[in-house]
């Protein structure tokens, strides 16, 4: 796949996504390491803002730790960023694919840790839709 973007649409309410993709994240040793309310920050910065949705930076510690000793300029594309979005229908969820931003060091050993950790995103949002 040639895309930034792994994009899943639900019928399953915001919240609801979010918390059963964090359980499902543990059984991989990945966790959410930042959460953030836009609507929420943005109204205490002074902005309306009417969408709602979560900007999730999501941590696999050993896998970071691997990547970052390989190359610690990979450090500026941590957490692996995923959001959910309210939707008319349910939810959007979105993950900035790990495979796409790794290839830009052109190195094979974080191409394949990339891999991994898309492999396992991509199943635990698949199980949570």
């Amino acid at each position: 796949m040639n895309s930034l973007i792994y994009r899943k649409d639900s019928k399953k309410d915001l919240y609801e996504i979010r918390d059963a993709l964090e359980n499902e994240l543990k059984s991989s040793q990945f966790g959410i390491l930042t959460e953030i309310d836009v609507a929420r920050v943005m109204e205490k910065k002074g902005v309306e803002f009417d969408k709602e949705f979560l900007l999730l930076g999501v941590c696999n510690p050993n896998f970071a730790k691997e990547a970052l000793t390989i190359n610690s300029d990979v450090s500026v594309s941590l957490p692996c960023s995923i959001t959910i979005e309210k939707t008319a229908s349910g939810s959007t969820i979105k993950l900035a694919r790990p495979t796409f931003i790794v290839n830009y060091f052109k190195n094979e050993e974080l191409e394949d840790l990339g891999r991994k950790a898309e492999d396992i995103l991509v199943q635990a949002i698949e199980e949570v839709v």
